[in-house]
């Protein structure tokens, strides 16, 4: 894993928020001006089950390529000590949006179950 300094690439724009063991920043990528997120984790501050939970984060992060799954960027560790998950940017994806999201998934979906048998089955729907 690379080690560098905290804002050698990336320029902090804001903070979005923090949890018991770091932080999530707006950044903006020094070579491209892209837009990113950084989760940063204290290691410090972290017993050995929650680095290597958060290292395992990381690895299958790393795997997934999904159109509707934040992309990972890369990762890399401070000289201070902390560890930075680099994350798309997902404009216009806040918090009140993915709730609304989440409130028309758990609607429940009115079907004819005669086809919903028939589609589960391979049976007709008479």
């Amino acid at each position: 894993m690379a080690q560098r300094r905290e804002n050698e690439q990336y320029k902090r724009i804001k903070l979005l928020g923090e949890g018991s063991f770091g932080k999530v920043y707006l950044v903006q990528g020094s070579n491209d001006g892209s837009f990113y997120v950084i989760k940063q984790f204290s290691l410090n501050e972290m017993d050995e089950k929650q680095t290597q939970n958060t290292l395992v984060e990381v690895q299958v992060l790393k795997t997934l390529q999904h159109p509707y799954i934040i992309r990972f960027n890369e990762v890399y560790k401070t000289k201070k000590g902390r560890l930075c998950i680099v994350m798309e940017h997902a404009e216009g994806k806040d918090l009140k949006f993915l709730k609304r999201l989440n409130n028309l998934r758990r609607r429940p979906c009115k079907s004819d179950r005669s086809s919903t048998r028939a589609i589960f089955h391979g049976g007709s729907n008479s």
